[in-house]
């Protein structure tokens, strides 16, 4: 996987598919494949709070799809990570972007022993969210995607890797989420780190 270098010191996300069937995150730089019309390459920022992020669309903007149309699980998950990734390209960091993935009482409980633990509610929390992961890591990296399940509660797991922004360390463990949509927009997001403590530890320059 080559990484795309960027002017901006935005979080850095990597993405391996391993197998074309799957949904695929959003990254600096990807690659799609299979049924999406052979390799594509796109340049993006993300620091998603559900880490994940997207495929099928350009990078000149994000899918729009009418919140009346039926949407799959995995249109629903590249909308998410579309919208994301979207709103860490822009300089405004307008919160009304992400009312186009996000309920408007969206929440995400993060972890406590993690510097952005807590419940992030809203489209305003989610973006502080986005903003505080982004200052914690400077890559963010994930393969092996798969999820199952349905939009009342969608099972989202990885490999994840995490390169801490302040010390340079990494890290690589097993990553789970649960998610819940309501008519297309996420609703609640709760992440499962699989060790809290080595991702803290890489983060503290003193440890």
């Amino acid at each position: 996987m080559a990484q795309a270098r960027n002017t901006t010191d935005d979080l850095s996300v990597m993405t391996a598919d391993q197998n074309s069937s799957k949904p695929i995150l959003p990254s600096r730089t990807a690659r799609f494949r299979s049924q999406f019309g052979g390799n594509k390459r796109i340049v993006a920022p993300s620091a998603g709070p559900v880490a994940f992020y997207c495929h099928s669309y350009t990078a000149e903007g994000v899918m729009k799809t009418s919140q009346e149309e039926s949407l799959s699980t995995r249109q629903m998950l590249e909308r998410m990570f579309q919208v994301e990734m979207a709103f860490m390209q822009s300089e405004s960091k307008d919160i009304r972007l992400l009312a186009d993935a996000f309920h408007p009482d969206v929440v995400v409980h993060e972890p406590t022993s993690l510097p952005y633990s807590g419940d992030w509610l809203g489209l305003e929390g989610i973006a502080g969210l986005m903003q505080q992961m982004n200052k914690a890591f400077s890559k963010v990296a994930v393969e092996d995607l798969s999820h199952a399940g349905s939009p009342a509660k969608l099972y989202v797991s990885c490999t994840l890797h995490l390169t801490a922004r302040a010390t340079g360390r990494t890290v690589t463990q097993p990553f789970l989420e649960i998610l819940r949509f309501e008519n297309g927009l996420l609703v609640e997001g709760t992440p499962f780190y699989f060790d809290t403590a080595e991702i803290d530890a890489i983060l503290n320059p003193s440890a």
